[in-house]
């Protein structure tokens, strides 16, 4: 589902499955809007395909949604500031003449990564700051999409896929919901806004520095302890607080005293036990 910090989608359908009463039902919160969204719907299709159980799709779509990475270039912040999604400070340089804001949706937030003079240097930039993290997904394309007109979306386009040789690339229009936020375009340039999704390599920390480098990422590790794993309040409160650690950035081991309990076959698979 969209992003829970973008919407309250996620929380309604979170409601909607408890008033349901049936188990059975695996919400997962993309932490995504645009193409990002797209993909990981793309991506659950994937391993339905492949015969993978609900349970199993929603446990790696959780994860894979970590992964996902939006860099974008839009013409202004103003209206991202307008309607709540950055704050004056950030906004602050974003609505000056020529400068093209690049922005990216990390953990369901918009952030700036930078900026640049024109369309040329702020196409330059972006992809000095992708640096080595597309990792294509070989069962999947890579995404763009753009609003108004796809003229500067097809440069990013062309860009990427030179330099990255992925597989196959899709591109698509966003739609209004997303224009209303990135401001109309440039009249002299035609340029609207564009952005690009992929997925990151695993392990590897985001270049905010526009060094073109990424560094390995240390595994955190978590050890969690209880007595058994019933069907009791505080088993199943753990359960789903196991299923919302990313595995990409965390060890996590779980220590169960008697080993025994009923809710041991749904301890997620990237969970030691």
């Amino acid at each position: 589902l969209l992003a829970s910090k973008l919407s309250g989608t996620f929380q309604s359908a979170q409601l909607a499955k408890e008033l349901s009463g049936y188990d059975e039902i695996y919400i997962v919160d993309s932490q995504q809007a645009l193409c990002g969204l797209r993909m990981l719907v793309d991506f659950a299709c994937v391993l339905r395909d492949e015969g993978l159980s609900a349970r199993e799709i929603a446990e790696q779509v959780e994860s894979a949604s970590h992964r996902v990475r939006l860099f974008g270039i839009v013409n202004t912040l103003e209206y991202l500031h307008k309607g709540g999604r950055l704050p004056a400070s950030m906004a602050v340089g974003g609505t000056l003449l020529k400068v093209k804001p690049l922005i990216t949706l990390r953990e369901g937030e918009v952030g700036i990564l930078g900026k640049g003079l024109g369309v040329k240097n702020g196409l330059d930039n972006l992809l000095k700051l992708m640096g080595d993290e597309i990792h294509p997904e070989p069962r999947l394309p890579l995404y763009f999409g753009y609003t108004q007109t796809h003229n500067l979306c097809d440069q990013l386009r062309e860009r990427v896929v030179e330099k990255y040789h992925p597989a196959r690339g899709e591109q698509n229009s966003v739609g209004a919901v997303v224009y209303q936020h990135t401001g109309i375009q440039s009249e002299k340039e035609k340029s609207g806004a564009c952005h690009a999704d992929f997925f990151a390599e695993p392990g590897l920390r985001e270049d905010t520095e526009g060094t073109g480098r990424t560094e390995e990422r240390a595994m955190k590790k978590v050890l969690f302890v209880i007595n058994t794993l019933g069907g009791a309040g505080a088993e199943r409160a753990l359960l789903e607080l196991l299923k919302r650690f990313s595995p990409q950035q965390y060890e996590i081991d779980l220590y169960v005293l008697l080993d025994q309990g009923e809710l041991i076959h749904e301890v997620p698979e990237y969970v030691n036990l």
